[in-house]
């Protein structure tokens, strides 16, 4: 979102000038603009942003040269060498050299009609996408679960997938993991065989199978925020419950399964917008960070605050002809932007009512002397 109003409020209007292109009416769409954030770049700043808009730019101009550069011609004298009033961008800029080609270059430019850029014109003229969009349309699926992950470049959906077969007890964890996400989800499973009983699970169902946990995507991986995507995971392949296709989660565990707060919130709810989430759980301390969520963010989405990891495997996953799971069912805290602000109003009416000399709390009465 803020990479979209950088590039309306000053990207486009720049390169339009060095282009040449300042006296053409040109408009790039939204759709446009986020086809380039999303699927022609990916980074922290707008550095190849800019690179992508100034390409789209040339590649119109030269268009625009080819189409109308000569249809126009200035008038000369018996002998004269002709000159093309448009033979390239560069002969706008250069306008001093030769007025006479430069005012019909620039009246050429205001006289076309307005040109429309969306995001099929995007496609046309830098080719096909570099990158794939963060889209998860797939069925809910045993053993699949989407995390969220906060990188250099921002916010993305991190994916975790389980598979359990036959085998003696041995947790395997791969997809270039760091020390960190390794401890999370030997964590995790800790807290898995805490409560096999009420996930319907033999007491030792560790000792007959082997479980293996898998990050696809082959970049480097750190941090605990993955906590409770792992145990969603490894819970759903054990139980052969499915996880829904339309949540994504993030947040610390412990071994007792409390979930921790995590950083990089609000890149992580941008991602989970962008790839269509409906549901987002996110830990209940985490509540003050929302403020900083763009509204067209956390609107779209449902985002439920939680506690424990019981009330996340309640949310996450479907129990076949059933509502809940056995023995786990907690009070869902969904997060409301009007109740946040009727808080903060609240709050600010009491603080002036107190600041004013009313509002306050009745004093107790006080015990008579006699």
């Amino acid at each position: 979102i803020e990479k979209l109003a950088i590039s309306k409020k000053y990207l486009v209007a720049r390169n339009q000038k060095e282009c040449g292109l300042e006296k053409a009416s040109i408009e790039l769409e939204d759709e446009a603009l986020l086809q380039l954030i999303h699927r022609y770049t990916r980074e922290a700043g707008v550095r190849s942003l800019d690179r992508k808009i100034s390409a789209v730019l040339r590649k119109l101009a030269l268009e625009l040269v080819k189409e109308h550069g000569q249809r126009q011609k200035p008038k000369q004298s018996k002998g004269a060498e002709e000159v093309s009033p448009v033979s390239s961008v560069q002969s706008i800029e250069s306008a001093s050299s030769d007025s006479v080609v430069a005012e019909q270059s620039l009246s050429l430019l205001e006289q076309l009609p307005p040109l429309l850029i969306n995001a099929e014109r995007i496609a046309e003229l830098l080719g096909s996408p570099e990158f794939d969009p963060d889209l998860h349309d797939e069925p809910d699926l045993v053993g699949l679960t989407h995390g969220l992950a906060y990188t250099t470049v921002g916010g993305t959906l991190l994916d975790c997938e389980a598979s359990v077969v036959p085998g003696k007890g041995k947790l395997v964890i791969t997809g270039r993991l760091e020390k960190g996400m390794q401890e999370s989800a030997q964590t995790a499973m800790s807290y898995i065989r805490s409560r096999a009983e009420a996930l319907g699970l033999e007491s030792n169902f560790y000792e007959t199978c082997d479980i293996h946990v898998h990050f696809p995507n082959f970049s480097p991986k750190d941090g605990p925020s993955a906590g409770v995507t792992v145990a969603t995971t490894i819970a759903s392949a054990l139980t052969q419950f499915r996880v829904r296709h339309d949540l994504a989660m993030t947040g610390e565990i412990t071994l007792r399964g409390r979930v921790m707060p995590i950083g990089g919130l609000k890149e992580k709810l941008m991602a989970a917008h962008r790839a269509g989430m409906k549901t987002v759980l996110v830990p209940i301390e985490n509540k003050r960070h929302l403020k900083e969520v763009p509204s067209e963010v956390t609107s779209s989405l449902r985002i439920v605050l939680i506690r424990h990891m019981d009330e996340v495997l309640s949310e996450a996953l479907i129990a076949e002809g059933t509502d809940d799971l056995p023995a786990i069912n907690h009070p869902v805290v969904t997060y409301n932007e009007t109740d946040e602000a009727k808080e903060k109003k609240e709050e600010f009416e009491l603080a002036s009512d107190l600041a004013h000399g009313g509002g306050s709390k009745p004093e107790k009465p006080r015990p008579s002397v006699e």
